[in-house]
């Protein structure tokens, strides 16, 4: 209910997988109403704090408003898979990829192909289940549980183990946990540490914007 009362402050709907288009224009012209529409616009790295202690403070506070604007305005499902995700930019970006828009039913609506999508929705979900285990390991800070998946499963440190195409390596970066990347860098390959997320990050690459 709170989210509720404070998403109506900057958009009339949350986001959800049948709205982006509305939600997206709305949660637009909020972010250039505050000025902060500006960190989405640039392609430069965010500033660091050893280079400009002044000017990264002032993109520190912009992200995190932004970023809580996001994410109030978004359903909890969604709200979930966004949450350990400090970049407000890698958010919006992420965000048309991640809702789901069902295709309109018009002339062309093609039944039997529906169907065939909905499979293969299913299976790549049954595809990413496998890796739940390691996932919640890494995202908890548990080497041990996760080198003995990997153990198990040598291929698993290189395999994408999450609907966004992230790698182990690429969850535990997020999660910020030092010990488990430093490890799991020690067990890869060049080529391991190559392999880009649906976002065409690279886990490495992703440490510049926490």
């Amino acid at each position: 209910m709170a989210t509720s009362m404070l998403s109506s402050t900057i958009v009339l709907d949350v986001l959800r997988n049948d709205n982006y288009a509305n939600w997206s224009a709305c949660i637009k012209n909020y972010l250039l109403a505050q000025d902060l529409w500006d960190i989405f616009e640039t392609t430069t790295k965010p500033p660091r704090p050893e280079d400009d202690a002044v000017e990264f403070k002032a993109w520190r506070k912009k992200n995190a408003a932004a970023l809580h604007a996001i994410q109030i305005s978004c359903c909890g499902e969604i709200q979930s898979q966004i949450n350990d995700i400090s970049s407000a930019k890698t958010v919006w970006d992420m965000l048309p990829k991640l809702v789901y828009q069902p295709p309109s039913k018009g002339a062309n609506y093609n039944p039997v192909a529906e169907q065939g999508n909905s499979l293969n929705i299913q299976s790549s979900n049954v595809h990413y289940m496998v890796y739940v285990p390691l996932h919640n390991a890494l995202k908890s800070g548990d080497w041990n549980s996760a080198k003995e998946f990997l153990k198990l499963q040598p291929n698993s440190k290189r395999a994408k183990i999450t609907t966004l195409g992230k790698t182990a390596l690429h969850v535990s970066v997020e999660a910020g946990h030092v010990h488990i990347v430093e490890a799991l860098v020690d067990l890869m390959s060049e080529d391991d540490l190559e392999v880009q997320d649906n976002f065409s990050d690279t886990a490495l690459m992703e440490t510049t914007y926490i």
